[in-house]
């Protein structure tokens, strides 16, 4: 992958086969990388955004913590790892590793789609000036889902998190969504759910509304607290011990989200919103009509 890169210019496109790969990958400014799918091309290794000002998109992959395949060692590496500059991660999944996603000192960083489990955190943003995290699904990472810290900024909007931060400490940054001091993040329409800590907000200068926060051992954290539009009902799922956390027809979620943040998509493709609003959560439930032919 990275002779593919290194022989690229700024606005072509990389596309990686079905494959497991065992590399490092050091992406390249206007130079994307796109797999075959999560669960066809398989990355063990970690990639590196390295100051990119023009940014690159990285997408479609499934990646792997090198330490943990090779020795069963769990939360060692970093499997995304955005060092300055922009970037666009769209439809991975990633797993075991020490961060997921790490954003230092980034600039603008636009995350879509993305599966991120069993990694020590979810997503970490330090310093970063604009992180964008929606449609995804983060869960059963022990210390959080998405932590933000020293003055980031952005927005955590449509989301679902479950079984995060049993492995953290109520000190500082745990729990699904964890937000520390001097940041500006707006966290909106998400789904927080069995985590150890819902909302955390230590000393934050951060906004939510519209989140439906149930049935976490603390929902709400240190400065955090219900608002008006929050919900605390069970959302739902379809079938959540088989893994399915899409939403239920029967689902309070639906139609409940706010309409301010204009994302026209959700987890799956699908358009948002359906019906009478915009679903909380991850995914929007597709309206449906039948036709009722009565015959002898």
């Amino acid at each position: 992958i990275q002779d593919a890169i290194d022989a690229a210019t700024s606005g072509d496109t990389v596309a990686v086969p079905s494959g497991t790969y065992v590399e490092d990958i050091v992406m390249a400014d206007g130079v994307n990388v796109e797999g075959a799918g999560t669960g066809e091309t398989l990355l063990v290794g970690t990639v590196t955004f390295n100051s990119l000002s023009t940014g690159a998109t990285f997408s479609d992959v499934s990646l792997y913590d090198y330490t943990y395949v090779a020795s069963g060692t769990a939360y060692t590496d970093t499997a995304i790892l955005v060092y300055g500059g922009n970037a666009t991660i769209e439809n991975i999944t990633a797993y075991y590793f020490d961060y997921a996603i790490h954003a230092y000192g980034a600039g603008t960083v636009h995350v879509d789609g993305v599966e991120l489990g069993g990694n020590w955190y979810g997503v970490v943003a330090d310093g970063t000036t604009d992180i964008t995290v929606q449609n995804s699904f983060i869960y059963s990472n022990p210390a959080g889902g998405v932590a933000t810290d020293n003055g980031t900024g952005g927005s955590i909007v449509h989301n679902t998190f479950v079984g995060n931060g049993f492995g953290g400490s109520s000190a500082y940054l745990t729990g699904a969504v964890s937000m520390g001091q001097s940041g500006s993040e707006v966290v909106a329409n998400n789904i927080m759910v069995s985590n150890y800590y819902g909302l955390n907000c230590y000393s934050c200068d951060s906004s939510w509304s519209s989140n439906l926060i149930w049935g976490n051992t603390t929902d709400y954290v240190n400065d955090a607290s219900s608002v008006s539009t929050d919900l605390s009902v069970d959302p739902q799922f379809n079938d959540p011990g088989e893994g399915d956390y899409s939403l239920s027809i029967t689902s309070p979620a639906i139609d409940a989200g706010s309409s301010t943040y204009g994302i026209t998509t959700d987890a799956d493709g699908e358009a948002r919103p359906q019906g009478a609003g915009y679903d909380i959560g991850m995914d929007e439930v597709a309206s449906t009509s039948y036709d009722l032919i009565i015959t002898e």
